[in-house]
């Protein structure tokens, strides 16, 4: 398991945004899976959410048709490299794979930004 402290890049993205009882996001790869673990100030085990399910380029069959959707996180590729796919996310695109690392405030001026 490889493990990459992101929590500095991410409170620079999003300067006054992520809560302030973070002390730690790691973004974690193996072979199979990728996901995040939190840290909080006030819990003593971190939280732990899933990257496997975001998609990135949809793949077609002979006919057009979408077959398939590559991950978006590469588990053959450098942990730095799939990092920084996650780190270079729009602001609603990140709120909507990792939400919980914001301030309510903040949730509410993304999505209210995008008609939500």
């Amino acid at each position: 398991m490889e493990k990459l402290e992101m929590i500095h890049s991410i409170r620079k993205r999003f300067p006054g945004e992520v809560k302030p009882t973070i002390t730690s996001i790691k973004y974690c790869q193996d072979a199979s899976s990728a996901y995040l673990e939190i840290s909080h100030v006030n819990r003593l085990k971190p939280q732990y959410f899933s990257l496997s399910h975001i998609g990135g380029e949809i793949l077609k069959d002979e006919n057009g048709n979408d077959a398939d959707i590559i991950p978006m996180f590469n588990p053959e590729q450098d942990i730095v490299d799939n990092a920084g796919i996650l780190l270079y996310l729009d602001v609603y695109s990140f709120m909507l794979c990792i939400g919980a690392i914001f301030k309510k405030d903040a949730i509410n001026r993304i999505a209210n930004s995008h008609g939500i």
